[in-house]
């Protein structure tokens, strides 16, 4: 029996590092005494730490939240806020993006450099991974130039390009702005977080023609307040465990939205406030964003931070609910909820406000279709409705609808390998399907992996929130006390087979 336990880790963003760092913690406090070797698969040289879009240069390309939530330990919140601070950046809540992915890299390397040695080692490769199976009590791991075997691979994939025709689909690189004139008519599909980056990418670069970001149902974010951190006092683990008798029963929407309003009656207004999630947004892009503005920036809006304190519940909040609360929510409720949940920082606002004063923004919903004609070079976007006014015409078209978590229009074929072999499962409320508890991948027989894991982005059906780091990051530590556990298991295995060999006959 090989008495090295040997992990992979495909993918090095965010999460996957977020997992690496974990995964050498715990190994070192769990101070096995077979060895441990970490194989570490990252396509990009640059992309360890950053992942898509952390990798991003532009200094405009801020976080969506606040730096103080954004630590890889929970123990140590501040810990972000530290390093930003050693390195002169203090007192700013929204930094750019690429500081996160430096930090995250920093923080990788030094935990790299501490954690392996003797009994622990970690090996990057730069190549891409074409296919990943579990055969057995093994994992078979392939690029283009070699299969490896593993013990067990922890997956985490991120974002994987959708089978867009014709539209740009990465809105964070330069090269997807170099064919666009500065006066061409460009189309944005979304009008989410992703979709402002794009409006601001395009006037970074001198664009100055129009912009039209069409969705299907959703309109442009929300903005956050500076309002002060609070914590859950009515939607808590401790009411969802009394509502569903330990977490044994599944439960309802209407068992909850109470619980949720009542956090919002503990502000002043919050009737108001609690009314105004449930309005019908305007499809004026000033009138709408003037209006945000100036409440966000006279305090008066606090859903953000009522929102972002039930974070550490979403989760189990989300397993909790039955299939037809789950579907129900998808179906009319999540675009309006984004909205507020996925809100933008005030400074983007106000660059917003400011194209969309000069007559260069609009934002509409009801996208039904979209049709490129070959011989005019022109996307037409059709939205419901049979007048001219539901009909847009663009020269550009860049997709910003975010995270693809349609298994069957990724571009990836490691994906595209796993799922048509069954080992990589469609979600049914999207994404990849996860056991809740260990991460481990659900086969397309019913049965669970033994050695797969899979964490990210992907795990949405699972999992719901996973566009937050925060979330991502706990999520990964269950993960890693699956691997903790296994590799605990292949230590008992070894010593149980050496007392059946003859002491003149080991190795």
């Amino acid at each position: 029996m090989h008495k090295t336990f040997r992990i992979a880790i495909v993918g090095l963003g965010a999460v996957g590092s977020a997992a690496c760092i974990q995964l050498l913690r715990r190994i070192r406090q769990a101070a096995p005494a077979a060895p441990v070797r970490i194989t570490c698969y990252e396509k990009r040289p640059d992309g360890v730490g950053a992942g898509l879009a952390y990798g991003t240069k532009h200094d405009f390309h801020v976080l969506n939240m606040r730096s103080r939530t954004m630590s890889l330990f929970p123990e140590r919140p501040d810990d972000f806020v530290a390093w930003l601070a050693d390195r002169g950046v203090a007192g700013q809540e929204y930094v750019s993006r690429h500081l996160f992915g430096a930090y995250i890299k920093d923080r990788f390397a030094a935990v790299v450099a501490s954690h392996t040695g003797p009994g622990v080692e970690l090996t990057i490769v730069h190549d891409e991974v074409l296919d990943c199976e579990e055969l057995g009590d093994e994992v078979l791991i392939s690029t283009p130039g070699a299969t490896a075997v593993f013990d067990a691979a922890l997956l985490s994939l991120g974002h994987w390009a959708r089978k867009t025709p014709r539209a740009t689909s990465c809105p964070w690189t330069a090269e997807s702005y170099d064919a666009i004139p500065a006066a061409g008519r460009v189309g944005i599909l979304g009008s989410g977080l992703s979709a402002v980056d794009v409006i601001l990418t395009l006037e970074a670069r001198g664009f100055r023609g129009p912009i039209a970001c069409v969705s299907r149902q959703r309109l442009l974010p929300k903005v956050q307040s500076d309002a002060p951190p609070v914590t859950a006092k009515h939607l808590t683990r401790a009411a969802l465990a009394a509502l569903t008798g330990g977490f044994a029963r599944k439960i309802a929407l209407a068992d909850v939205i109470p619980l949720l309003r009542r956090e919002f009656l503990e502000f002043p207004h919050g009737e108001r406030l609690w009314r105004q999630m449930f309005e019908a947004p305007t499809e004026d892009v000033v009138a709408g964003l003037e209006d945000a503005l100036a409440q966000a920036e006279g305090g008066r809006v606090v859903w953000h931070t009522i929102l972002d304190a039930t974070t550490d519940v979403v989760s189990e909040l989300w397993a909790a609910l039955d299939d037809r609360a789950k579907l129900r929510f998808l179906r009319v409720y999540e675009a309006h909820w984004a909205m507020f949940r996925h809100s933008m920082p005030l400074l983007n606002a106000q660059k917003l406000l400011a194209v969309a004063r000069e007559g260069r923004l609009t934002v509409r919903r009801g996208l039904k279709e979209v049709r490129y004609d070959e011989s005019r070079r022109v996307f037409t976007l059709q939205l419901r409705g049979k007048d001219a006014a539901a009909r847009l015409e663009v020269d550009h078209l860049i997709d910003a609808t975010g995270v693809n978590f349609d298994l069957a229009q990724t571009l990836s074929p490691l994906v595209d390998r796993m799922r048509r072999r069954g080992q990589l499962v469609q979600h049914p409320f999207g994404g990849v399907d996860v056991d809740f508890t260990t991460s481990r991948l659900k086969f397309a027989t019913g049965e669970t992996a033994r050695r797969l894991l899979f964490v990210g982005v992907q795990t949405k059906g699972v999992h719901f929130y996973t566009n937050s780091f925060e979330m991502n990051r706990d999520r990964v530590f269950d993960a890693v006390e699956t691997l903790v556990r296994a590799v605990a298991a292949k230590k008992d295995a070894v010593a149980a087979n050496q007392r059946r060999i003859p002491a003149e006959n080991r190795s």
